[in-house]
């Protein structure tokens, strides 16, 4: 597949306000969002630049796209530093706050913050989104925190080999969400339990990472927590942080630092085999009382174990 070359072309988002940019107003920051995104699909590619500052992000319409949606292949969203610029959802959102549907995707330099602390009434809006063919994507120097969600959730609805191929996440922080932190997922279009014949995800994860995952989860009566990484496909990870994994009750089981799922697992994609883990840190929380359930730092499957890498690292009960 080619990827169209990135245009040197850079969009700054003020420029798209159609009067004073006022990062506090959410429907005027997502509307110029929109038409900065709209200039770089007729450039072919570009850099939307969004200054320093909180900006707040609603949708507009009754649909549950992202806000800020990247749908032109070469689009680089850049910040002014990891914590300078700051896309924040606005209480009571249910959408999730990035959204790629391309291939050719960076995102650097921001901070992606959900609305945990002011929920919708129903959904969990996830942070950032990756469908269709995010093929050759990259996040790096970019914290994702309370998020309802999922922190970063990657799915595919595409049934080709390629699926994934060079997807790199670099000196990423995840810090508080509802579900995983990060989870990696494979659909077909055609019916969910349809047969796969792609490999999965294909992914490198370096200096990455993640803390109070799982925060809504278990449900009361639920059955287990959620997932720090949840690995299905071929994924290469360095230098990971699990922190603060989750314990359960006595009726619900903690949460997972890194799961690597079996083969076949539901409808969400092949298994986690011929991955690696490498030079990682799990720490899990004790269980709330003499009858409370501590949590995991990793699982895999027998079926996948013996095609699982792991190495040089340590899980801590703290």
């Amino acid at each position: 597949m080619t990827v169209a070359t990135r245009s040197a072309a850079i969009i700054d988002l003020r420029d798209h306000f159609e009067a004073t940019a006022d990062p506090g107003d959410p429907e005027a920051v997502a509307l110029a969002f929109a038409s900065a995104a709209a200039e770089v699909e007729a450039a072919r590619g570009g850099t939307i630049y969004v200054p320093p500052g909180e900006w707040l992000l609603a949708g507009a319409g009754d649909d549950r796209e992202p806000v800020v949606r990247l749908a032109t292949p070469g689009t680089r969203l850049l910040g002014a530093g990891m914590r300078a610029t700051r896309l924040r959802l606005a209480p009571g959102e249910n959408r999730a706050v990035v959204g790629v549907k391309a291939p050719g995707v960076t995102l650097e330099r921001l901070t992606v913050r959900g609305n945990l602390d002011a929920p919708p009434p129903r959904g969990s809006p996830h942070g950032i989104t990756m469908r269709g063919d995010p093929t050759f994507f990259t996040i790096s120097d970019v914290v994702v925190e309370s998020v309802c969600g999922y922190g970063i959730f990657v799915r595919a609805v595409r049934d080709d080999p390629g699926l994934f191929t060079h997807v790199m996440l670099r000196n990423v922080v995840i810090d508080g969400c509802g579900n995983d932190g990060i989870d990696f997922k494979v659909v077909r279009k055609a019916t969910r339990k349809a047969r796969y014949r792609s490999p999965g995800p294909r992914a490198y994860l370096r200096s990455v990472s993640v803390r109070d995952h799982s925060v809504r989860k278990p449900l009361p009566g639920g059955q287990a927590g959620e997932r720090g990484i949840d690995v299905r496909g071929q994924l290469h990870m360095h230098g990971i942080e699990i922190l603060a994994v989750k314990a359960g009750t006595a009726r619900t089981k903690g949460a997972l630092g890194v799961a690597f799922r079996p083969h076949g697992d539901s409808n969400h994609g092949r298994n986690g085999g011929w991955s690696t883990l490498e030079n990682y840190f799990i720490s899990l929380r004790p269980p709330p009382d003499d009858e409370g359930r501590r949590g995991w730092g990793i699982s895999a499957a027998k079926s996948i174990a013996t095609s699982v890498i792991v190495a040089n690292g340590t899980i801590l009960e703290i």
